[in-house]
């Protein structure tokens, strides 16, 4: 057993469980949801091949379930893909495991929280060579809200190894959690609702895979 997956458990003895459900199929129509503090809304092990992900696929990239994970590839350069599950929530805390598989360890993967479309929502994304951040799609583009540029941080473990990847979505505070420990705060109240999910990019060089693990989402 994996320390990633420890600190999950450790995290989930502390909530009440609401639902239990999970796969890599696509998802129903999302409604609101506001449940009591502490419940957990979501869990996916990733390990069965029907359930609640709606995936939005482009040319040079796939997602697919895996061996019990949920893996992406994105083939080409400079090239982002995700996968939103679940129903619409307002306020979110999500976690996940997530770990390089191949490519270069100039890539970045992470979480998503209220996407309302393609052009708009928040992520929450680290690198296999350490650096990560938190960002906005908007129409014109990618907003970095907590820096210039993404920042290296000393808590994101490199190269191939997992990392505990926690994103809080409560009003207009976001956080960017990595193993345990806060990486990045910041204010925005651009999107208040939406669904969540999943992200895996390329920078100059493509052939990245990520896979992720234990995927949850709990009210705050």
């Amino acid at each position: 057993m994996t320390m990633q997956w420890i600190r999950l458990i450790l995290v989930l003895l502390s909530f009440t469980v609401i639902s239990m459900t999970g796969g890599c199929s696509l998802a129903g129509t999302p409604t609101p949801t506001v449940m009591p503090s502490g419940s957990v809304l979501f869990l996916d092990e990733f390990n069965f091949s029907s359930g609640d992900w709606k995936t939005i696929s482009m040319d040079g990239t796939r997602v697919e379930c895996e061996e019990g994970k949920l893996v992406f590839s994105v083939d080409d350069p400079y090239l982002d893909q995700w996968s939103v599950v679940g129903d619409t929530y307002t306020d979110t805390t999500i976690l996940v495991i997530g770990q390089k598989n191949n490519g270069p360890d100039d890539n970045q993967y992470g979480l998503i929280c209220r996407y309302q479309d393609e052009e708009h929502f928040y992520a929450f994304t680290i690198g296999s060579d350490g650096y990560g951040g938190i960002w906005k799609k908007e129409p014109e583009g990618v907003k970095m809200l907590s820096a210039s540029v993404l920042e290296f941080h000393p808590e994101i473990s490199t190269e191939n190894q997992s990392n505990t990847i926690r994103a809080d979505c409560v009003g207009e505070q976001l956080t960017l959690w990595v193993n345990g420990v806060v990486v990045e705060e910041v204010i925005d109240n651009s999107y208040t609702t939406g669904n969540v999910g999943l992200l895996a990019g390329s920078f100059s060089e493509g052939g990245v895979g990520v896979a992720f693990d234990h995927f949850i989402i709990i009210q705050p």
